[in-house]
């Protein structure tokens, strides 16, 4: 369900509630730690090739992202970016989220992926304020 949308330059954004299972974007971002686990759903949809993926990588730093295949996703996803983001109280959390922020969009980018959802990084387990985050995500995509 679209809750907001506008557009920025020549970026379309839209506010969604929902998962991004079902956003309709051919990229996807997920949450991840740097161990690049993969969550019970993302594992469950995508199936073992995506671990495979995420295995041979192996490593993400903090406030960065990595891609892989979509694995056994249904279409219209392409790309699944993992991203890790900061952990609410262990210092310099606003950087490291627009840096994930930030490498989110440059992978997405740098891949000529038309669309992206991109959920609220690091709330929700990693307790980063939800409308901190909304501020801090929105003020990447608009740079």
């Amino acid at each position: 369900m679209v809750i907001m949308k506008a557009k920025v330059n020549k970026v379309t954004i839209q506010i969604m509630r929902g998962d991004v299972y079902s956003a309709g974007t051919v990229g996807i971002a997920v949450q991840t730690n740097s161990d690049l686990e993969l969550n019970e759903t993302l594992l469950a949809k995508a199936g073992p090739n995506i671990l495979r993926e995420t295995s041979l990588i192996g490593w993400c730093d903090v406030g960065s992202a990595v891609m892989t295949g979509k694995g056994n996703l249904p279409d219209p996803i392409e790309k699944v970016l993992h991203v890790v983001g900061p952990r609410w109280g262990e210092g310099s959390e606003r950087g490291k989220l627009a840096g994930a922020t930030f490498e989110c969009l440059r992978l997405a980018e740098s891949n000529r992926l038309k669309s992206l959802a991109l959920p609220p990084i690091s709330t929700g387990a990693f307790g980063y304020p939800l409308e901190n985050c909304a501020k801090t995500m929105i003020g990447q995509v608009i740079d």
